[in-house]
């Protein structure tokens, strides 16, 4: 089983020629996105698709999905289409306050 993030609006502008799947995995190497097991599994001008695999170590105590893990996988999904979609010469981006509510169930 897999959980994904899936980015997509019609706001992103074009992809930056030199950033592709493979350069994202290449960026995540020893980093927290390798550690979680993030994969980009699309990336296109308007859309990026992430997923993770259900792993022990991934869950929380109580059995569910541990708040880190959710918000690791969010946050990494959108700083990545961000990275894909930077003008020309832009050296970065900036980042908005993010916040996971957790409901029961």
């Amino acid at each position: 089983m897999t959980h994904s993030a899936l980015l997509s609006g019609s706001l992103m502008s074009s992809l930056c020629p030199d950033v592709f799947i493979e350069s994202l995995a290449a960026r995540q190497q020893g980093r927290l996105p390798e550690l979680l097991g993030l994969r980009v599994r699309e990336l296109q001008q308007d859309r990026l698709v992430a997923e993770l695999a259900v792993r022990a170590e991934l869950l929380a105590p109580n059995g569910y999905w541990h708040a880190a893990t959710v918000v690791g996988l969010a946050d990494t999904a959108c700083g990545y289409a961000c990275v894909a979609q930077l003008p020309e010469n832009a050296r970065g981006f900036t980042t908005r306050p993010a916040c996971a509510s957790m409901l029961t169930s």
